[in-house]
């Protein structure tokens, strides 16, 4: 992580961080961030985040980044909070990892998403993080209606009551 967070720090300047959710990496993750002593970064670990909160912290956050990885040719599935940012109009940096290119709306969704083909080089992930903050969003919300929270839980209570 921290390698990442250096790589961002000598591409842009005055940059706010803020890293979502929690997991079993948490507290070495948050003992990683108090480390840091990154001159132009404000690094937050904001551990995981009640609805409310998470719908403040997608609204100010200009970029979403999801780089997962592939392991053993294992992959997590497509990521709800990866659907609920492109619901919001924001631009994504994501790696193939999250399987974002196989959604049906990928070629009218594919204009705010930047792939990262290593997710795990920090160069790399800190040269599109940069070419993303230059990004300007496009409206591609009339795309991303049936991933908002609200339809994704209806459609599953539908499918339980069938």
């Amino acid at each position: 992580m921290l390698q990442f967070l250096n790589a961002i720090g000598e591409i842009e300047s005055k940059l706010s961080v803020g890293i979502a959710g929690g997991g079993e990496e948490f507290e070495l993750l948050y003992k990683q961030i108090q480390d840091v002593r990154h001159k132009t970064l404000d690094v937050r670990l904001l551990g995981n985040l009640s609805s409310v909160e998470k719908e403040t912290f997608m609204q100010s956050t200009k970029v979403f980044v999801f780089p997962s990885l592939m392991i053993n040719d294992d992959v997590e599935g497509l990521p709800v909070a990866l659907l609920e940012a492109l619901a919001t109009n924001k631009i994504v940096v994501a790696s193939r990892a999250t399987n974002i290119e196989q959604m049906p709306e990928w070629e009218h969704i594919k204009c705010n998403v930047l792939l990262l083909k290593d997710p795990t080089n920090p160069f790399e992930f800190a040269t599109i993080l940069s070419s993303a903050l230059q990004k300007e969003p496009k409206d591609i919300s009339p795309h991303m209606k049936r991933y908002e929270w609200l339809n994704l839980i209806t459609e599953y209570i539908k499918l339980l009551n069938c």
